[in-house]
């Protein structure tokens, strides 16, 4: 049976695991892995763009961490929101709450919010990474797409963005500007009226990236 580390700053976790799952609390993947050399067949990293610090350091250290033979994969959604026929606007609240998140994210210089999955790719290689792949999907934020498959997906999405919303948007204003203030959660609540709105077409991209490291 395979060993799994998960990592995590907060003790969020449930109290019953799997046997063969270890948790390190506290273990901030900014700062020097804790973590044994040549020793991991997967290194797997899933929306955490917004909070690596320096992804050169991050990606030498999962390389690192991985035998050689490992691979490293990332889960990523890099940040907007994207129609193919128009009805995601400028005009739309989604829009304006998406363009003050990032506005706020921008005040803090050390995190790369523009990257782009060329970007990533490039980070992988430069730490020596091979044979990387590069996967992009699109994820409805609701359940308007006509296909089953791609409506469930929207579906659960939304059902995600309507419990994370405002909640996350208060922690960045805190961390941004010191403060919360009712007009950006009234911004907020806008935004997620237009989540739930079917007639707004709107998805965001997501790229599975992943590389190994060579034998």
């Amino acid at each position: 049976m395979a060993h799994v580390i998960a990592t995590d700053i907060a003790p969020i976790q449930p109290t019953v695991v799997p046997p063969n799952l270890e948790v390190l609390l506290q273990h901030n993947f900014n700062r020097e892995w804790n973590l044994p050399h040549n020793a991991f067949d997967l290194v797997f990293s899933r929306w955490n763009h917004l909070y690596i610090t320096d992804w050169r350091m991050f990606l030498r250290q999962a390389y690192t961490a991985l035998r050689p033979g490992g691979h490293v994969e990332l889960h990523e959604e890099l940040y907007g929101y994207y129609s193919d026929d128009g009805t995601y606007t400028p005009e739309t609240s989604l829009y304006h709450w998406t363009a003050w998140c990032q506005e706020a994210m921008l005040r803090f210089p050390q995190r790369e919010v523009g990257l782009t999955s060329d970007g990533v790719v490039a980070y992988l290689r430069e730490a020596g990474f091979e044979q990387v792949v590069v996967r992009g999907y699109k994820v409805p934020v609701n359940g308007w797409p006509k296909d089953e498959k791609y409506k469930e997906i929207g579906r659960l999405n939304q059902a995600q963005l309507l419990m994370m919303a405002e909640g996350g948007t208060r922690v960045l204003m805190r961390k941004a500007y010191g403060r919360e203030d009712e007009e950006s959660m009234e911004l907020v609540r806008m935004a997620m009226a237009d989540v739930k709105n079917r007639a707004i077409h709107a998805y965001q991209r997501v790229y599975v990236i992943y590389g190994r490291k060579p034998e």
